[in-house]
């Protein structure tokens, strides 16, 4: 599937030329036009993602949340998502509905 194969393509090729991205289409036999289509949808999802969320209706930003808190999340959303942008934007959407959110996490966690 074309979605599934330019994902992975990305994976490997975070910032891919032109030159590599068609050299890559043309060896997968895929129109270039259709996989930078492609591309440019799960850009758009990624934005759409990026500007969404509880923190983004609160108007919340990292300015606004305990910094300890917030790198205390990033580091727990690092074990489910590589992308620091999305750690952060996950972290941040948690910390809009709880302040001290990955702190009650961490007691939980620990007398689990």
């Amino acid at each position: 599937m074309l979605k599934d194969d330019v994902i992975f393509f990305l994976k490997i090729n975070p910032d891919p030329k032109d030159d590599v991205l068609h050299a890559w289409a043309e060896e997968n036999e895929y129109d270039v036009h259709e996989v930078e289509n492609e591309i440019y949808k799960l850009a758009t999802k990624y934005v759409a993602f990026l500007s969404g969320g509880q923190a983004n209706e609160a108007d919340l930003t990292e300015e606004d949340v305990d910094p300890d808190e917030l790198e205390l999340g990033i580091d727990v959303e690092s074990e489910h998502v590589d992308d620091e942008d999305i750690q952060k934007r996950i972290a941040l959407d948690h910390l809009a509905e709880n302040d001290n959110y990955y702190s009650l996490l961490k007691k939980f966690v620990e007398k689990e």
